[in-house]
């Protein structure tokens, strides 16, 4: 996957005030990939920031693939599980967030394995 096949979506008529509250609002400066800003958004349940917007994940051996918008088969390839992961108990001490929720996000992800 390429970052072309996340295009940003529209962010509206947001001032530079507004207060940041969307894991990918390119303000936070933590740099996320779109792919990994997309399955956060999914695991948040938040409007996604990225076309296509992923509506499902599931995890083989150590592959995530995705359902999208776009392709309902999970034919999108989001990167290892290890690494996934990894990025999501980094973001979860980056924002400094509940580590139960952090730990609830991946649980969802292992979930979609089985």
């Amino acid at each position: 996957m390429t970052e072309t096949d996340f295009a940003p979506a529209p962010s509206g008529a947001r001032g530079r005030d507004a207060p940041i509250v969307h894991p990918m609002d390119p303000r936070r400066g933590e740099h996320l990939s779109p792919e990994f800003g997309a399955v956060l958004c999914w695991l948040l349940g938040l409007p996604p920031l990225v076309t296509p917007s992923i509506s499902g994940v599931v995890v083989n051996g150590d592959c995530v693939h995705a359902a999208t918008a776009d392709d309902p088969f999970h034919n999108t390839y989001i990167g290892s599980w290890t690494d996934l992961e990894s990025n999501l108990r980094r973001w979860g001490r980056a924002c400094d967030a509940d580590p139960d929720l952090v730990d609830t996000l991946v649980d969802r992800v292992r979930r979609a394995s089985k």
